[in-house]
């Protein structure tokens, strides 16, 4: 894991903030890493989910890698509001990824219902945002789907759920 981020990090490298916020990430990753390793202690897996914030902050989006941080990081809890939070961070990078990876934003919210991980508004924005982002509009009827998933849950539709599916 830590070697796909060490190559993400010099793929951003010409944004220079979220190069140094993402090496601040990593650098706190392989510490953690060392410290498991020689103590055999398990750290927060809190901090799994500051690596995906940044990550979801990157361009361009690693999607491949913060998937599989993920997948990491859902063996190390069964806290559904943590796991949750990973999720949506995982979500934002595939709607931040060009084109869109509105496929994996998608199956990432079917996997998190079938763990019984309640989706938050901003879950199903990111959501939206991806299938909304999709190249050429392919996915704009998945969006509106997930909208229509967030109105029969009477969850309340934040601003840029909205905008994203007018775009």
């Amino acid at each position: 894991t830590l070697m796909c981020m060490i190559e993400l990090l010099v793929t951003i490298k010409k944004d220079e903030k979220r190069y140094r916020t993402m090496r601040r990430a990593l650098k706190g990753l392989e510490l953690m890493e060392q410290y498991e390793a020689s103590s055999g202690h398990r750290l927060p897996v809190s901090m799994y989910g500051k690596v995906l914030n940044c990550m979801a902050q990157c361009s361009p989006a690693p999607v491949e890698e913060a998937v599989a941080l993920l997948k990491v990081a859902n063996l190390r809890t069964a806290n559904f509001a943590i796991l949750c939070v990973h999720y949506g961070n995982v979500i934002k990078v595939c709607a931040s990824a060009r084109p869109s990876r509105a496929d994996t934003a998608l199956d990432l919210l079917a996997e998190m219902k079938e763990k019984n991980i309640h989706p938050t508004g901003q879950v199903y924005t990111n959501v939206i945002q991806a299938c909304a982002r999709s190249a050429g509009g392919a996915r704009l009827g998945d969006a509106l789907k997930v909208l229509d998933e967030m109105v029969s849950r009477k969850m309340e539709i934040p601003i840029p759920t909205i905008i994203a599916v007018l775009n």
